[in-house]
C-alpha cells in the first residue's frame, strides 16, 4: 500500500504543473457541464413532511388568515432594572419609527406594555 502512495506522490511531483492544470480543467468543465444546485435543490423542506405533520397543519390553518411572503419579526425589549421608564419609552417609539422607514416593512405593531411593565 506504501508503494502506491510513494508512486502517487513521485507522479504528483514530477508532474506538478500537469496536475494543476489537469485540476483547472475539470473544475472548470464540471462547473460548465454540471447543473447548479440551486437547480436540483427544494427550497421548500415541507414535501419531505407527511400532511398531518404539526407544521403542515399549522401552515394550512393559518393560511387563511396570513398573507403569503409577510415574515413577522417579533422585537420585545425587555428591562432588567424593573419597569419600563420613560426613556425606554422614547427609545421604543424611536425604534419603531426607524422600522416603519424600511421599504420592505408592511406594518409595525406595538402590542403595549406587558402585565409587569418589564417588556413592550
Amino acid at each position: 500500500m506504501t508503494s502506491i502512495f510513494t508512486a502517487l506522490g513521485r507522479f504528483s511531483v514530477r508532474f506538478r504543473y500537469f496536475v494543476v492544470v489537469f485540476w483547472i480543467v475539470i473544475t472548470v468543465a464540471a462547473v460548465q457541464s454540471f447543473p447548479s444546485i440551486s437547480s436540483v435543490s427544494k427550497s421548500n423542506n415541507s414535501d419531505f413532511l407527511p400532511a398531518n405533520s404539526p407544521s403542515n397543519v399549522a401552515a394550512n390553518l393559518a393560511s387563511p388568515v396570513v398573507a403569503s411572503g409577510v415574515f413577522p419579526v417579533p422585537v420585545i425589549v425587555a428591562s432588567t432594572d424593573g419597569a419600563i421608564n420613560s426613556n425606554d419609552a422614547t427609545y421604543i417609539k424611536g425604534l419603531t419609527a426607524l422600522f416603519e422607514k424600511v421599504p420592505t416593512v408592511k406594518s409595525v405593531v406595538d402590542s403595549g406594555i406587558s402585565a409587569d411593565g418589564q417588556a413592550d
